[in-house]
């Protein structure tokens, strides 16, 4: 939403204040609050918008069995913002909870633990106290003389095992909406297009797949394409290259430790869903190389990398105009951080971190198009707006390692690559290991911006990576089982549910020892197989294996599907050497195929 809108529309709501003693509509609370639990401290706005809270509110909430946690969705409008930020204080029954801090001008979530003893009175007393207010009157905005601080839209309560969500007691039931039915008919419209091109031309299959990843939408993609060339009968003798038979046992290794993890896991259900959302990168690797094989054609990458890039830095930097669902405080002004259509910005500037270096490749040995020159400026510049510092480090080295790749003795360099991510893997995990709330390397170079050790249900890197390193000292050789450092997490730090923002911590954690050695020879493998060949191709993708490794000591990548699809795509055209042009390629039907 556009500021001059937004402040307008929080403008209206206060000025709707004054005129609640005169004939005021009937009362409205926020939503998961019934009239019942709202004991003070909340004031009713008009237009099904709600409710300010005053110095302080205090609800009463009906807990079901097995609920930990309550999550409180506020907006904090702009002229009630401080530099330091807004702290909610809240205390349940009592007994004070670890605050959450600092929010600026936006709608944010908060997340509190409900203490065990608590929940098994069935209700709850929260009262939530943030650290600013504000007087209408004071600010000459109406005659509204009450205290106001934050705007609450939501009180739900959460069961962060299961997931279940529950609203004034009564279990939320998700709905089939509209935007799922028109989801689902892209998603049939996408695998149809995608087959048509993919029967008449090998390479518009790969094309497809880079053009739907960022998108979400390679999964179908996959499955189409894969399906138009076993329509067309062609042979899978590429398939048997020693450098697909390397990469597909790796990946085979990775595969069968997390199932021996899964085994012994808590939650076998979410183990076996990790397992296979892991394996399903490797259809997408195989698919990939096998199209490149059959069909190569550089230029088209090198348009298509161009076009996807600007496409997706473009929607990120509208959200500049119409909204971003991140921001941040810098200098004293709150600025916005853009995702576009990946998950956050975080994936946005690994995404960007994938095809710039790459592009950068592709152009260094011929002139720069128009649409390349854009895919630059445009893509960098919305890199940069991510405010994602490792995105950004890890996409200056990746366009490094492009450049010193064409210099004499590779070797010489990789091997420096290989002694730098030692060195910074060494001091991640001496960061992670060192005492709580005690600065470290990694701590002094990445700062956390937010102090809050809950930060809305997400935690901080400090608390996150020590609970990983919990896990696995519980489980040293096969871990807790892929996909339940999210579950097992809230023991450690209430409240929290999501990954550690360090894949290999993640592994370590998941699927131990043996986890974490299976993944890095994965990596290890990828890097073997594209070294020493002089296409351009696998210089780039090699410089963006390299920082992408670099990437995930400090963030979880591959837990995002748009960022994993993309980057084993691109792995998968750089694999296998080319081949004859498509015309020359027989089928098993012994005719020359198309």
């Amino acid at each position: 939403m556009p500021r001059p809108a937004y402040a307008l529309l929080c403008f209206l709501l206060l000025s709707t204040q004054a005129g609640w003693a005169t004939g005021a509509p009937a009362p409205i609370y926020p939503d998961g609050v019934s009239r019942r639990d709202v004991i003070s401290g909340l004031y009713q706005a008009d237009a099904g918008w709600c409710c300010w809270v005053g110095k302080s509110a205090v609800l009463e909430l009906p807990v079901p069995a097995g609920a930990n946690t309550v999550v409180v969705t506020f907006l904090i409008p702009s002229f009630a913002t401080v530099p330091s930020g807004t702290a909610i204080a809240a205390s349940l029954d009592g007994r004070a909870v670890p605050a959450a801090c600092c929010f600026h001008e936006g709608v944010y979530q908060a997340a509190f633990g409900i203490p065990t003893v608590a929940a098994k009175d069935r209700r709850v007393m929260l009262r939530l106290t943030p650290s600013t207010h504000f007087v209408p009157a004071q600010r000459g905005m109406n005659s509204d003389r009450r205290t106001l601080s934050i705007l609450l839209q939501s009180v739900v309560v959460e069961d962060t095992v299961t997931g279940q969500r529950y609203s004034d007691g009564v279990p939320i039931v998700k709905s089939v909406s509209a935007q799922v039915v028109v989801w689902y008919l892209i998603v049939v419209l996408t695998g149809l297009v995608t087959l048509v091109l993919s029967l008449r031309r090998a390479a518009l299959g790969w094309v497809m797949l880079l053009v739907t990843a960022p998108f979400g939408f390679a999964g179908v993609t996959m499955l189409c394409v894969a399906a138009a060339f076993l329509w067309q009968r062609l042979s899978l003798r590429p398939l048997l290259d020693r450098r697909m038979v390397a990469m597909t046992i790796a990946f085979a290794v990775l595969v069968l430790v997390m199932l021996l993890s899964a085994s012994h896991a808590a939650y076998r259900g979410a183990a076996l869903s990790a397992t296979m959302y892991t394996a399903a990168y490797f259809p997408a690797f195989v698919i990939a190389a096998f199209a490149y094989r059959v069909d190569p054609d550089p230029k088209l990458l090198r348009s298509v990398l161009a076009y996807v890039t600007i496409v997706v830095a473009a929607l990120a930097l509208a959200q500049l105009v119409y909204g971003s669902p991140e921001s941040l405080r810098l200098d004293g002004h709150t600025v916005r951080r853009v995702a576009g259509v990946l998950e956050g910005p975080n994936q946005l500037g690994a995404f960007l971190g994938l095809t710039l270096p790459l592009l950068l490749a592709l152009v260094l040995r011929s002139r720069v198009r128009a649409e390349e020159l854009a895919a630059f400026a445009i893509g960098g510049i919305a890199l940069v707006l991510t405010f994602s510092r490792a995105g950004l480090a890890a996409c200056i080295l990746a366009c490094a390692l492009v450049l010193l790749f064409q210099l004499p003795r590779p070797a010489i360099i990789l091997g420096a690559v290989a002694a730098l991510w030692l060195t910074v893997a060494t001091a991640v995990m001496v960061d992670a290991m060192r005492i709580p709330d005690t600065e470290g390397t990694m701590s002094r170079l990445f700062p956390e911006r937010i102090t809050d050790p809950y930060n809305g249900g997400l935690g901080t890197r400090d608390a996150l990576w020590h609970g990983a390193l919990a896990m696995w000292r519980a489980h040293q050789l096969l871990g807790v089982g892929p996909g339940n450092y999210e579950l097992e997490i809230s023991q450690l730090v209430p409240g929290v549910r999501t990954h550690p923002n360090n894949y290999y911590l993640q592994a370590l954690a998941e699927d131990g020892v043996l986890g974490l050695l299976a993944f890095l020879l994965l990596i290890g493998t990828t890097v073997l197989v594209l070294y020493g060949r002089s296409e351009a191709l696998c210089i780039g993708v090699l410089a963006v294996v390299i920082a992408f490794a670099f990437h995930q000591l400090l963030d979880g990548l591959l837990m995002y599907p748009k960022v994993g699809n993309m980057y084993w795509i691109l792995v998968g055209l750089a694999t296998l050497p080319l081949a004859a042009p498509a015309a020359k390629m027989t089928s098993t039907w012994g005719v020359a195929d198309e």
